[in-house]
């Protein structure tokens, strides 16, 4: 799609002067946002889960999701839930003592969102110019999602800056031929698959990229440290009772089969239809994790039931939800928790803003398709791609697939977002180029010859 851009042709105080300031600009609008914005409730439904893994993890040593009381020890454990989240906050538990871990959490997230806005322009000056770069950060600074969710208690800040930061890191590895970055790229990459699965298909890929002789001794490090926490902690509960729950993927499965699973669950309380569908695939979901085969079966029979509709939904219409805007599992909008007060509801430019990238959203995403399209073809045709712009496409279009045949929904695209700005971004770059070289090209062609 497009060469890599020459780094030694900028201007090396300047650029970082702008990244710079639109790291500190993002920074300052989530703490801003975080001291102003008000919920009624502050722990509720997924959030209350994760907090009562963290608290029975850090005053009792036991990762379950029974209601945690200090005084009543949880006899089981459970896995239902991927553990990196919790232990972020029973880290932030232990930082404090135990009391004020919900600010403490806030400000790691806000840092670690305002990481991962660097952390884009840091991909994007890779290959594309200055305005470009500082586009993207800007872009990925201030979109109301990145910015709502940095202040909410749920794993999607932390584990899309452990993403950005992994594919960084793979990319110094590569660039500099180094061992530590790319061990540090695989504990990174380690650390996010325990926050998420999703990610660990990225393996692959990201295996891809350090082959060669020259670079075989990269392998290695980013192997051996990817697998080391993960292991680590499946070593810390293997002599820990395990209650037995429905499988998460089971559970994925089946409620990522129903089209009107979003609606349902929202309506749950005033729709009688709505708890009749949500009776359905419950039984469903109890069904099919009797095992493997009659999981096939559920889904072949539900698919069957309505196969046009049901290509449709997998074909099209989910990859388009995961990057869609308004939250179906959650207030709706951009928020999982409905806001008593915020910016968006209260300031002009916020409000204006949001608007803007809400208006915009339908174009990034079929900005962003482009790109992974040309990019695809460019790598058939072997022609040279920026790696962290075809690592950015690979990505996007693995979590596509993971989400369309699990559940999709725009909250889990939340993580990946800085990754789709960046390929639609480089895509409209692109576009603006070619335009531009076509409308410079008939006036070279009239311009008179000096004379001698």
């Amino acid at each position: 799609m497009m060469q890599a851009r020459s780094l030694t042709s900028r201007t090396p105080s300047r650029d970082a002067l702008i990244v710079l300031s639109i790291t500190l600009a993002a920074l300052a609008f989530r703490l801003s946002y975080m001291a102003t914005s008000v919920v009624e409730h502050e722990i509720v439904g997924d959030i209350f889960a994760y907090a009562s893994y963290a608290k029975n993890l850090f005053f009792h040593g036991i990762y379950s999701s029974q209601p945690f009381h200090l005084g009543a020890v949880p006899t089981e454990a459970d896995s239902f839930r991927p553990p990196g989240y919790p232990l972020f906050l029973a880290f932030c538990m232990w930082i404090c003592g135990g009391r004020d871990w919900i600010l403490t959490a806030k400000l790691l997230q806000i840092f670690a969102s305002a990481g991962t806005v660097y952390l884009s322009m840091s991909l994007a000056r890779r290959w594309l110019g200055t305005a470009w770069v500082a586009a993207c950060g800007l872009v990925v600074g201030f979109w109301p999602h990145e910015v709502v969710f940095a202040s909410t208690l749920l794993s999607e800040t932390v584990y899309g800056f452990l993403v950005i930061l992994s594919i960084r890191l793979l990319v110094a590895a590569r660039e500099n031929v180094s061992p530590i970055m790319a061990g540090l790229a695989g504990l990174s990459l380690g650390v996010a698959g325990m926050f998420n699965p999703v990610i660990l298909p990225m393996v692959v890929p990201c295996l891809y990229v350090l082959r060669g002789a020259a670079r075989r001794r990269l392998l290695a490090p980013f192997i051996i440290a990817f697998a080391t926490l993960p292991i680590a902690w499946q070593a810390t509960q293997l002599d820990v009772p395990t209650r037995e729950m429905p499988g998460r993927a089971t559970m994925n499965l089946i409620q990522g089969a129903w089209p009107e699973y979003h609606h349902a669950w929202k309506a749950l309380e005033s729709d009688s239809t709505a708890r009749a569908t949500m009776a359905h695939i419950d039984a469903d979901i109890q069904a099919a994790d009797a095992g493997p085969e009659v999981l096939a079966k559920v889904l072949e029979r539900h698919l069957a039931a309505t196969p046009i509709r049901s290509l449709k939904w997998y074909l099209i219409q989910k990859p388009y939800l995961l990057w869609d805007w308004d939250i179906r599992l959650g207030a709706g909008d951009i928020y999982f928790l409905a806001p008593v007060k915020d910016a968006y509801a209260g300031q002009p430019i916020p409000r204006l803003t949001l608007q803007l990238l809400r208006a915009l959203n339908p174009a990034l995403f079929a900005f962003a398709l482009a790109g992974v399209l040309l990019n695809a073809r460019s790598w058939l045709m072997k022609r040279p791609t920026p790696l962290p712009l075809a690592l950015s496409c690979v990505l996007i279009v693995c979590v596509t697939l993971v989400h369309s045949v699990f559940q999709a929904e725009p909250r889990y695209s939340i993580p990946y977002k800085p990754f789709e700005i960046l390929v639609a971004i480089t895509t409209l770059q692109a576009v603006v180029s070619r335009a531009m070289h076509r409308m410079d090209r008939p006036t070279r062609a009239v311009s008179p010859t000096r004379p001698c």
